[in-house]
């Protein structure tokens, strides 16, 4: 992985000329895979830096190359077996009830400061809690709608989960359709989806794009409960009005061909 915030300030140094040589103890303590290893072995190279590695010294021969691309892959394979390996254990301890889903609560929910990942309880912040019962009141309205709940939320200043003044539609339609404010937290909600469009030509030497998309709800396993917020029918109501009106915004915007320009 490239975007790294200790990678960035080095390769910025080695830019400036006030760095013109690197140590490590081994090509993979400078990126695990092989393709990163020789972008920035060939940046510090025209940048006039060399490279030593300590418990081997890197040569120019093409024996030498080819060493460091097997090092390299050897390095990603152990990280990927490591990272599986602890997404298991993650995944088998939801399952089991005994860790939480999320790391950063949903709005209205307090996580315990001692026991930050235990599902055994999770505490309801008053003031917010009752702002969620709120919204979901206001929404079920028959003249409520994502734009004005967010209007109204301005007017009375309070802010996103996010600490912003505003609150956008998505934010909102994302604290409407979460399940765990009728008590119930679940696994497998998303599953994740390769970006259909490339951002850029280096995209791919970084992180990988990639979107989430909803599964459905048959395919979800309950791992444990929480207070709820709301009842399973207003919850539900309002997924169905979600759903309405996001039929119609669909149907209303159509792309319209015009004769000139």
């Amino acid at each position: 992985m490239l975007s790294r915030p200790g990678l960035d300030r080095l390769r910025d140094r080695v830019q400036e000329g006030t760095i013109d040589r690197v140590l490590m103890a081994s090509p993979d303590r400078l990126a695990r895979h092989d393709v990163h290893q020789m972008v920035l072995l060939e940046a510090f190279a025209q940048a006039g830096c060399g490279v030593e590695v300590l418990d081997q010294p890197l040569g120019q021969d093409p024996q030498a190359q080819r060493l460091l691309h097997i090092r390299g892959a050897v390095a990603e394979y152990e990280r990927t077996v490591i990272a599986e390996r602890m997404r298991r254990g993650r995944q088998r301890k939801r399952q089991a009830g005994v860790l939480r889903p999320w790391t950063i609560p949903p709005y209205g929910d307090r996580l315990p400061p001692d026991r930050p990942r235990d599902p055994a309880g999770v505490p309801i912040e008053p003031t917010e809690g009752a702002m969620v019962q709120e919204m979901f009141a206001r929404y079920l309205a028959a003249d409520g709608t994502l734009l004005g709940l967010a209007k109204h939320l301005l007017r009375l200043g309070i802010k996103s989960p996010r600490g912003n003044r505003r609150w956008s539609a998505a934010s909102l339609h994302g604290l409407l359709s979460n399940p765990a404010y009728t008590g119930k937290l679940s696994i497998g909600r998303t599953q994740a989806r390769p970006a259909r469009l490339r951002r850029s030509a280096t995209h791919p030497l970084g992180k990988p794009a990639s979107s989430q998309d909803l599964t459905p709800p048959e395919s979800w396993t309950l791992v444990t409960t929480i207070p709820p917020l709301v009842s399973q029918e207003d919850f539900d109501c309002v997924q169905a009005k979600l759903a309405l009106n996001k039929q119609r915004a669909s149907r209303n915007n159509k792309t319209h061909a015009y004769p000139y320009g």
